[in-house]
Formats: structure tokens, C-alpha cells, sequence
């Protein structure tokens, strides 16, 4: 691992790749840019869903 090292991360820049991209390309674009700008050799996102109406369930016994 190496040490501690400074980077600026621009996410104007990551936005601007998700906005030109195709949406199916957008992950991998915005993972590139990155990689690059943290000079990282793999970047691995999680993408999850996200919704303001989606909630967790509960279930209460009847």
C-alpha cells in the first residue's frame, strides 16, 4: 500500500462524464475518470438503487 498521498478529486468533471456518456457506459466512464484522477490501477463502484419512495418493509404478525 502506498503512503499517504494528496489528490483532488473533480466531480464536476465525474457529472460531466455520467451527462456525455451513454447511460450504459456511465459506471465505466465515471470509474476511468476516476482511476485517473486518484491514479488508482481499478476502481470497483456500487450502485444501488435509490428512490425516495422505496422503504424498507415490515411485517408485524397477524
Amino acid at each position: 500500500m502506498r503512503g499517504s498521498e494528496d489528490h483532488v478529486i473533480d466531480v464536476g468533471a465525474l457529472l460531466e462524464k455520467v451527462e456525455t456518456a451513454a447511460p450504459i457506459d456511465a459506471v465505466e466512464a465515471v470509474a476511468a475518470a476516476l482511476g485517473e484522477m486518484v491514479d488508482a490501477r481499478a476502481v470497483t463502484l456500487l450502485v444501488a438503487p435509490s428512490s425516495r419512495t422505496c422503504r424498507p418493509s415490515t411485517t408485524e404478525p397477524g
